[in-house]
């Protein structure tokens, strides 16, 4: 009996050793979290012994071991009905189910380093700028309007709202003498804020899709002004069930894509018609993390446009939007994405780095450029 107890307990050990490794999380990525899961360290590495074997083991085992998602909800569930809030070192829970990241509020700079910030702004984009002197090449630069700004009311009476220079006002300032046209859409932000559809997701620091369609009515509005293109755009909508990447409520534990019922808007060209200046050609360039794809580039060619020029738009996920509604009016049109270092790392920063370069080259009266400020660190590093 008491050999048949041992041999149990073994069995028992064993099978609690054993089972969770059938249930382990195999994923690359947690949508959870938004993030890439550690990977199962090698025993070597560069033929010699990998001295962190233990440190990266117990960090793989930390990211997948069986229930590990339950127990982050069970605990971001347990702070709730404790705090009556949910919060942690880098995003927190505000009003109405508004989230923030504290990086942006709590931690926000002094006047004096964002006035700092700003000068070193401006000395990239006037280089940047000096080299199409003239060239007769337009460059825009897009600004979003802050988000914890234009929702302070659902965060202030958890934290004292901290002294904020307005950037779009201080860096078209600094800017005066350049070549740069600055396009801002805070009036508009604000004029339409108390409507039924929002600017800004509450879980997600992104824009929706009704705060990309003011961005570029206010972008088309200055554009066809100024490169005299004699064609009224025209919205249209489309109500539709997606998902969307929350990457806030990624931080706080839930969820890292919501599905939501939104309304998609997007722009059209009232006096041409759009089958005329559909793509003739079309590729891109993408990049490859343990199976998991982003677009870094793309290029179209247009059969009948309306400037025999390129199109370069550069900037993060909506400047995507602007590439695919200004594009087709020129010969050649261009989206650098400029956001993907943090995922693809350096394979992602040497391809835009290098297309930056390449439009140093670019012959008078050539082109348009379409930049935003999330631009401004690959452009610094293909000025250097």
């Amino acid at each position: 009996m008491i050999k048949f107890g041992k041999i149990f307990l073994i069995v028992l050990i064993l099978g609690l050793l054993i089972i969770p490794l059938f249930h382990m999380n195999t994923s690359e990525i947690t949508e959870q979290e938004n993030r890439t899961l550690a990977r199962f360290p090698e025993l070597k590495k560069e033929d010699k012994l990998n001295t962190d074997f233990g440190k990266e083991f117990e960090s793989w085992l930390g990211d997948r071991f069986w229930g590990r998602n339950k127990l982050i909800d069970t605990r971001f569930q347990a702070l709730y009905k404790i705090n009556g809030r949910i919060e942690n070192d880098k995003a927190f829970i505000g009003d109405d189910g508004w989230m923030f990241d504290k990086s942006k509020i709590v931690n926000r700079p002094s006047i004096k380093k964002q006035r700092e910030k700003i000068e070193k702004d401006a000395e990239i984009l006037k280089a940047f700028a000096d080299k199409f002197k003239d060239k007769n090449i337009p460059i825009y630069l897009v600004l979003i309007p802050k988000r914890e700004v234009l929702y302070q009311k659902y965060w202030e009476r958890y934290y004292e709202p901290k002294p904020m220079l307005n950037y779009s006002k201080e860096i078209t300032k600094a800017l005066d003498t350049s070549m740069i046209t600055v396009v801002d859409s805070e009036q508009e932000f604000k004029d339409v804020l108390h409507d039924s559809e929002l600017l800004f997701f509450k879980d997600d620091s992104h824009l929706t899709s009704y705060g990309i369609y003011i961005i570029l009515n206010r972008l088309v509005k200055t554009f066809t002004l100024d490169q005299y293109i004699p064609m009224r755009p025209i919205i249209k909508k489309v109500r539709k069930t997606k998902k969307h990447v929350a990457q806030l409520a990624a931080n706080l534990g839930f969820p890292g894509k919501v599905e939501i019922d939104d309304t998609s808007y997007s722009l059209r060209y009232e006096n041409m018609p759009y089958h005329e200046i559909e793509k003739k050609n079309f590729s891109k360039v993408k990049v490859n993390l343990h199976g998991t794809e982003g677009i870094l580039y793309r290029l179209r060619e247009a059969d009948k446009p309306f400037f025999e020029k390129k199109f370069i738009s550069m900037g993060p996920c909506y400047s995507e939007n602007i590439f695919a509604l200004l594009g087709p009016l020129y010969r050649r049109s261009e989206w650098i994405r400029t956001n993907m270092r943090l995922n693809y790392g350096e394979e992602a920063k040497k391809h835009n780095v290098d297309k930056i370069k390449q439009l140093f080259n670019l012959q008078p009266d050539s082109a348009v450029i379409i930049i935003t400020q999330d631009s401004f660190e690959y452009i610094k590093e293909a000025l250097e």
